[in-house]
């Protein structure tokens, strides 16, 4: 709200023989209040009344109304303890006030909806961060602690070298070939991922969440061969990007058109935030152990399962 603020000094208090730290001072306040939010300019006043108890304290009453906007009117009063301090001039005064105040707005029966525009969708709904928060873990867990804690996990494994066939290669080839696994996934599963998330996402994330949690928990628990070792990763990969891409398609369709791409980058901004954590929390958890961080992955895993049936159900 920006107003002009006009002073009026009360003569009552010249005929009381009332000093100039103890004057009185009535105030008017004219200008107005813009909401960006809903689209309306409307006039606004205040009337304000300061005793000076002191010269370097005041005692403050004030009217302030905003203005009439649509379904809204908002007015009340204020009572302030003000402190005063002269600056420089003796004609340059600067007041500080904090006191309680009491605002009603009023409200009517119709509301008036613009026929053109829409009201934007919050990214904080329920069911849309029920989403956020399962991406997250997700991408936390396949980009980060998967990655991070399966690389440690293959050095617990195959330090000493990993016999595959008739040959021993050095653990960092297992460890490569885990990796690339999901980069194979990214390239060939994707395609399938979609098709079966667009014909049912709910059967697609229940049923690719419930196999990456146990073959991350297999990872951890099981001490497989390295080619086992790599089929195991590679499945967790590609169930993990099932569940990914049906995540996104569900924050997609229940999104607006208007909405969706800044639905859809707040989704993302979220999954970056997942990768980066979940890289961090694995290395961590992979210093005391790469079982042991495997396993606390395959368990926020399996939170990701309440989550996606609060949001389906919103």
């Amino acid at each position: 709200m920006t107003c002009l603020r006009i002073r009026i000094p009360l003569a009552l208090a010249i005929c009381l023989g009332a000093t100039a730290a103890s004057a009185d001072e009535l105030s008017l306040l004219l200008g107005s209040t813009h909401s960006s939010e809903h689209g309306f300019h409307t006039g606004a006043w205040a009337l304000d009344y300061q005793h000076n108890l002191s010269p370097h304290v005041a005692l403050g009453i004030s009217h302030v109304n905003e203005g009439h906007a649509t379904n809204s009117h908002r007015d009340g009063a204020a009572v302030q303890l003000r402190a005063r301090a002269t600056v420089f001039d003796p004609r340059l005064t600067l007041v500080a006030g904090v006191g309680p105040a009491y605002l009603a707005s009023g409200w009517r029966r119709h509301v008036r909806v613009p026929e053109e525009g829409h009201v934007p969708a919050s990214v904080w709904e329920p069911r849309l961060l029920a989403l956020f928060v399962t991406a997250t873990v997700q991408l936390g867990l396949y980009a980060g602690v998967l990655v991070a804690a399966g690389g440690f996990r293959v050095d617990e494994l195959f330090h000493d070298g990993a016999p595959i066939f008739a040959f021993v290669v050095p653990a960092t080839f297992v460890a490569a070939a885990f990796a690339l696994t999901q980069r194979v996934a990214q390239v060939v599963w994707t395609p399938v991922a979609g098709r079966w998330s667009d014909r049912s996402a709910s059967w697609a994330f229940v049923t690719s969440t419930v196999v990456a949690l146990t073959s991350v928990a297999l990872l951890a628990l099981l001490r497989p061969d390295p080619v086992l070792f790599v089929v195991i990763g590679g499945v967790a990969f590609v169930n993990g990007l099932t569940t990914t891409i049906a995540v996104e398609l569900v924050v997609s369709r229940r999104s607006r058109d208007h909405d969706r791409p800044r639905i859809l980058a707040a989704l993302h901004t979220w999954q970056d935030a997942g990768a980066a954590g979940g890289a961090l929390l694995g290395g961590v958890l992979a210093a005391i152990g790469a079982a042991p961080a495997l396993l606390v992955g395959a368990a926020l895993l399996g939170l990701t399962l309440p989550l996606w049936w609060a949001a389906m159900r919103a």
